[in-house]
């Protein structure tokens, strides 16, 4: 590495880890739910999203092309949205007008010492596996021993992220990185022809479990669902014990898929198995040969306006809204006459509306202002304006419950909030007669940026926020 780019390096690690050490000692995470034990799971969740918030932004900007390992866990970071681990967290309950309210808080001068060991047993595990690969003749038994190293590889970078994010200093490095590990896997097992077959061999893994909820693939640098990852799960839905809501689920299915030279040498597909708590239990690389998806679409169409959607804003724990579904916010798929429902939540009392933008390459696009007026009778901007009160202030409020209907495509939710009334800072809009829509631009990617444009002309003594959200839609 040249003496510029490890400058480069240094600087940027020091900046965004430097705040974050003087800065994160104690963490929060704030749930509601109508029992006890539900709104410590919505805390629990809530602290893990709060704490990769910290650094979402800063890391998407890290300076390519430095040392593999530390590009890797940067990419892993960027990937596991809200599934960090929690160790030692602290509840405080209190019980409000229509259940309980829940505070999650994570100090670091009381559970570092359990992520530093945490991490020395990872790290200890990972060396055992190594050894066990060196002794072994058997391909088969090489093979057992790789995937499980993948997952404690996994389970290092979530656990070091964490570490960092709350001060730690000494965290020890490990001599092996995922490239690798994978590099071997492909050498070991013998390349797939048939989705189904790869399916199979997914669930061989974890077919003991039950109630399990299955995630489509995506690729790893889009939010959308190809037709090939809504094959993938339908294949994988056959053989595994499953659940139709997140909700339900003991167990959760996630995986990625990588393109390998442009499609001609083969597809490489990764699943994880994790845990109500986000710890990766399992993990099974495959490598299907062209000949297994041919006939279906296996490359995002969206990819520009994905990165412009997730890369281009900057988020906060201090004044912050969050969107959800329900099926989650992540590998998002809904099917021709299935309910879609959007939650959102925001941490302190505020205004916020929503963008939507369609975007299906080869037809119409355009973005709309959502109008939350069930009534009819609000006249104006208030129709696309919601405030949250302080009694609502971290519950998840239903925006509706949408049937997906086509044109089918890729579709997205932008929502901008702010501790002021917004109804002078609304996007300029039309209404549509075709689409029965207030449209406010027939370009998703400008209205993106218009849209980030307003909020940063709000005054700085006025707290804002934005928030995201990609999901596809398909004929069954």
């Amino acid at each position: 590495m040249s003496r510029l780019k490890r400058c480069l390096l240094v600087a940027f690690v020091t900046l965004i880890f430097g705040v974050c050490q003087s800065e994160a000692k104690i963490i929060i995470g704030e749930g509601f739910g109508t029992t006890r034990e539900e709104a410590k799971k919505a805390a629990l969740s809530d602290l893990s999203s709060a704490i990769q918030v910290e650094v979402q932004s800063s890391f998407e900007s890290m300076v390519r092309e430095v040392n593999q390992k530390v590009e890797e866990f940067t990419q892993n970071v960027i990937k596991l949205k809200s599934e960090l681990p929690i160790l030692g967290a602290e509840y405080e309950f209190r019980r409000g007008k229509h259940g309980q309210n829940s505070t999650a808080i994570l100090d670091s001068d009381s559970v570092l010492k359990l992520y530093g060991a945490k991490i020395v047993e990872i790290k200890k595990n990972i060396k055992a596996y190594q050894a066990l690969i060196g002794k072994s003749i058997s391909r088969s038994e090489k093979y057992q021993f790789y995937t499980e190293l993948l997952t404690y590889l996994k389970q290092y970078y979530k656990y070091k992220t964490v570490a960092i994010l709350l001060g730690s200093k000494d965290i020890p490095e490990i001599d092996i990185t995922e490239v690798e590990i994978k590099n071997q896997l492909k050498k070991l097992k013998e390349k797939v022809d048939d989705v189904d077959m790869a399916a199979k061999l997914i669930a061989e893994a974890v077919a003991d479990r039950d109630r399990v909820y299955i995630y489509p693939p995506a690729t790893r640098d889009s939010h959308e669902i190809t037709q090939f990852a809504d094959v993938v799960k339908r294949r994988l839905s056959v053989y595994l014990k499953t659940v139709q809501n997140p909700k339900d689920a003991k167990f959760f299915m996630k995986g990625s898929y990588d393109i390998l030279n442009k499609g001609k040498g083969g597809i490489e597909l990764t699943y994880y198995l994790l845990d109500s708590e986000f710890n990766t239990l399992k993990t099974r690389v495959i490598t299907l040969l062209p000949e297994g998806y041919s006939g279906y679409e296996i490359k995002p169409k969206t990819l520009s306006f994905d990165k412009l959607l997730y890369e281009g804003f900057a988020v906060s724990n201090e004044f912050k809204i969050d969107i959800t579904t329900n099926r989650g916010r992540g590998n998002l798929l809904f099917k021709a006459g299935e309910e879609a429902e959007f939650l959102a939540k925001m941490n302190n009392p505020g205004y916020f509306y929503i963008v939507g933008h369609v975007v299906k390459p080869g037809d119409e696009e355009y973005s709309y202002l959502v109008d939350f007026d069930d009534t009819g009778q609000i006249r104006g901007g208030r129709k696309f304006i919601r405030y949250v009160n302080i009694d609502d202030v971290n519950k998840w409020i239903s925006l509706g419950r949408f049937e997906i209907v086509a044109p089918f495509g890729v579709e997205s939710l932008q929502l901008i909030a702010s501790s002021k009334d917004l109804i002078d800072r609304l996007p300029s809009c039309g209404y549509d007669d075709e689409t029965q829509l207030y449209v406010v631009s027939r370009d998703p990617s400008k209205a993106v940026l218009n849209t980030r444009a307003i909020k940063k002309k709000i005054s700085k003594k006025v707290k804002s926020a934005e928030a995201v959200l990609l999901f596809t839609t398909m004929k069954k």
